[in-house]
């Protein structure tokens, strides 16, 4: 999952932009991946916290924990996590 640094919104998958230089002789053309809402390319691949549902940066590990069942919770909600299913 992404998110997107621009408008805040979250999606799957960021879309494909094929953007044509029209003013160069040979009109190259430049692809590149965006936000499908707003056509940003500023954006951060995420994942969301199964207790809070908060998305957290998957580049910062410091933040969360991902559990062998894939789950995924944040070192705020880890103990109350744990707490519930123990």
């Amino acid at each position: 999952m992404y998110q997107c640094e621009e408008c805040g919104r979250t999606f799957e998958h960021p879309q494909k932009v094929k953007e044509i230089h029209h003013e160069l002789d040979d009109n190259p053309a430049e692809i590149y991946y965006a936000c499908p809402f707003c056509d940003s390319s500023n954006y951060s691949e995420v994942v969301q916290c199964v207790e809070c549902e908060e998305f957290f940066e998957k580049d910062l590990k410091s933040t969360y924990i991902e559990l062998p069942n894939s789950d995924v919770v944040c070192n705020d909600c880890l103990a109350d996590y744990i707490r519930e299913r123990i």
